[in-house]
């Protein structure tokens, strides 16, 4: 039996594990799947899901990044994660997919011999099952706007890819904890665009002000890689671009022996105020 970084979703009493379940004082109880997670979602909250959750895309993003084609942008996070951190750190990842972010940071944090206590949470339970078998932390289907965790609990909170949730985001954070977004760039993906599109575009800028939030650093990181073979579709099923582009366009990469496109990542760095 052990106290857990999640609390319940109903009562939003804390969470303590028990064997293959977790229950709060209350009596709510939920059972960890098979595959390791806690299904913290209740209906209500789930709303539509997004694209970016079905098997599909996880088994790509999960190929295409154990790869290594963004193991850059993994260092950058892992290296501005822990110039800001004191142990005994606490870390949530808010969307963590199939976890390959989180488990590099773990990693790094393991071979420094690091006290830490480390939990993710998405809306997929297709990326959950990936993310068990990467490290040792809690993973919880759940919500970003509404996390079934304690306020003031973490001192780090990583945002990879993933919606905003500026409040949810506040309200976990310690005073003074550290928040890292990380975000594409205009001309991320550019090379796969000019293939797909007749007038491939640039991605907007996003809106780097963040309520309750003082932004302490931004850090860029800009390179090209050349995928070849099953990588080539697999970038492309793990990006919004694929849901969004038509039958024949699409086409367009049957067959394709090799691709070479830019990369780039915003990573901004927050300061809980």
């Amino acid at each position: 039996m052990f106290s857990s970084a999640f609390i319940c979703p109903v009562c939003r009493q804390p969470l303590v594990r028990s064997g293959e379940a977790y229950r709060c004082e209350n009596g709510h109880s939920y059972d960890v799947s098979r595959y390791g997670y806690v299904n913290l979602l209740l209906s209500r909250q789930s709303g539509n899901k997004r694209h970016g959750d079905d098997g599909r895309m996880v088994r790509a993003r999960r190929d295409f990044l154990n790869g290594g084609s963004y193991q850059p942008l993994l260092d950058m996070i892992v290296s501005a994660a822990l110039e800001r951190v004191e142990e005994p750190v606490s870390v949530l990842d808010a969307g963590c997919g199939e976890g390959w972010y989180l488990a590099g940071l773990a990693a790094e944090m393991d071979r420094r011999e690091m006290s830490y206590a480390a939990a993710g949470i998405d809306i997929s339970r297709e990326a959950l099952r990936y993310a068990a078998n990467r490290g040792n932390f809690e993973l919880a289907v759940a919500s970003a706007f509404r996390m079934p965790v304690r306020d003031g609990d973490f001192d780090l909170l990583l945002n990879v890819f993933s919606p905003r949730a500026e409040k949810e985001f506040a309200r976990v954070l310690r005073p003074g904890g550290t928040l890292l977004c990380a975000t594409p760039l205009a001309r991320h993906l550019y090379g796969l665009k000019e293939i797909l599109y007749e007038h491939p575009y640039e991605n907007e800028a996003e809106d780097e002000q963040m309520e309750g939030f003082r932004l302490e650093d931004r850090l860029e990181l800009k390179y090209t890689i050349h995928v070849e073979g099953p990588d080539v579709e697999n970038l492309f099923r793990m990006t919004p671009y694929y849901y969004k582009t038509g039958a024949e366009d699409q086409k367009k990469l049957c067959g394709l022996g090799g691709l070479t496109t830019e990369v780039q990542f915003a990573l901004t760095v927050y300061r809980k105020i």
